[in-house]
């Protein structure tokens, strides 16, 4: 016999479009017990970057945002989680517009995780794939409110068992990857929704042979300005690093590579990795070495 929600939720007119990407609240619905997916291994890593410009550096710093557990996040505010499954976990990147006046950075950051946790909180039954997104865009629309509807500059990737959803608003960028090793990974091609990217890749079952390479990694960009990376390049500059489970590494050599094609303004990425087991990790003293040398270029 199915449980039921008697719940109900008021949404704002264009509640579909930013929102629940269509799927609207039919006041009573059965509610989905989550999944617990504890195969799934989802790592991440972040970095900043200065501005290496005068005019650049009175700007706002560029900041990092990772919550590797929202069901905390969510018990913390007394809100219904039971029907997410685990991992969900959220990385984010955020910064100041190009002109100097938007959202403040420090707001979009400490704010943008609640409005997630609250929109995917208010339904309790099964979600559709695209609806995901729409928490991601309504999120964004939560925070522009008050300003005017000004977009925040913001980047932010969504983990929810197997699935990873990813989405930009403008200013910032996202690559999707997908892929078992480091020559055949590739990028996912990104659609636009309500003005933002967005992105989507579901860890698909793995054979023996491949399971503790097979994964999807996440890069997430704001700062670069007109230095935009094409994707091809993104996924050759950190797919090497990823795919030895170095995310933190995978980061700091993207920020390096957006440094080199041009950019000069604060800079925030983020990389993180769904998949399996993760490959033997190598010595400590490499992995310091390594992060020495990407930061040289970094600067």
């Amino acid at each position: 016999m199915a449980i039921l929600c008697r719940e109900s939720r008021v949404f704002p007119q264009n509640e579909w479009k930013v929102g629940m990407a269509g799927q609207r609240n039919r006041n009573v619905g059965p509610i989905r017990a989550g999944e617990a997916h504890e195969d799934i291994s989802f790592i991440h890593g972040a970095c900043t970057a200065p501005a290496n410009d005068v005019a650049e550096a009175k700007r706002p710093v560029a900041k990092t945002v990772i919550i590797p557990d929202l069901h905390k996040v969510a018990q913390a505010l007394k809100l219904p989680f039971d029907h997410v499954d685990r991992p969900c976990s959220m990385v984010a990147v955020f910064g100041s517009p190009a002109t100097g006046e938007g959202i403040p950075v420090d707001l979009v950051a400490r704010s943008l995780h609640e409005k997630l946790v609250r929109r995917i909180a208010s339904w309790r039954s099964a979600w559709l794939d695209q609806a995901w997104f729409g928490a991601l865009t309504g999120a964004f629309y939560d925070v522009s409110m008050g300003f005017n509807g000004v977009q925040p500059v913001a980047a932010i990737a969504l983990v929810v068992g197997r699935r990873a959803f990813a989405s930009s608003a403008p200013g910032a960028r996202i690559c999707v990857m997908g892929g078992s090793s480091v020559e055949n990974c590739s990028p996912v091609t990104a659609m636009e929704m309500e003005g933002a990217a967005c992105c989507f890749q579901i860890l698909p079952t793995a054979s023996p042979k491949i399971a503790n390479t097979l994964c999807v990694p996440i890069a997430l960009i704001v700062g670069g300005g007109s230095a935009v990376l094409e994707d091809r390049h993104t996924v050759s500059t950190l797919a090497p690093f990823v795919f030895q489970g170095r995310p933190r590494a995978a980061a700091v050599a993207l920020a390096g590579a957006v440094r080199q094609a041009g950019a000069k303004s604060h800079l925030a990425v983020a990389v993180a990795r769904l998949g399996y087991a993760l490959p033997k990790q190598e010595a400590a003293t490499d992995e310091k070495k390594l992060h020495t040398e990407v930061l040289n270029k970094v600067r």
